[in-house]
């Protein structure tokens, strides 16, 4: 069921998730819909974590030294939310909103790597690829020519 989608990367805790702007789209509209749902001070409380962890990310601060106090207290309901395990955010099919991009980047502590047009089927490559293929053609082992 397309509306459980949320739920059901929850219950799949990916490392790399895979999406289209549309399935991005949802996430962060059910995010600012929970912030607003959550009352002043929890509402606050996050865009005061968001603008702060924003701006530190902007002076070159990496994710996980921006702001780890956030990270710890805020933004880990998020990530919570979608596994806990996402590391990285693939995006292919069409270009995604920047202000989406840039939101998902600072609430879920993870890269977010856009895929469209040619480099659109890289992205789906990669998520193609299981953990097991990987592991089989040793292609991330420092003696790989690739």
């Amino acid at each position: 069921d397309v509306k459980l989608l949320v739920e059901d990367i929850g219950t799949l805790k990916p490392t790399i998730l895979c999406a289209v702007p549309r399935v991005l789209d949802r996430i962060f509209s059910g995010l600012q819909a929970k912030i607003s749902a959550g009352g002043f001070i929890k509402s606050t409380m996050f865009n005061l974590a968001y603008k702060f962890k924003q701006f530190r990310m902007m002076r070159g601060a990496k994710h996980n030294e921006a702001a780890a106090i956030c990270d710890k207290v805020v933004f880990s309901k998020v990530k919570e939310g979608l596994g806990g395990n996402v590391r990285v955010i693939l995006s292919g099919a069409a270009p995604l909103a920047t202000h989406v991009e840039e939101y998902l980047r600072v609430v879920t502590c993870a890269h977010v790597l856009q895929g469209y047009g040619s480099h659109g089927n890289l992205c789906w490559i990669i998520c193609l690829a299981t953990k097991s293929d990987v592991h089989d053609r040793d292609c991330w082992s420092s003696s790989s020519k690739y």
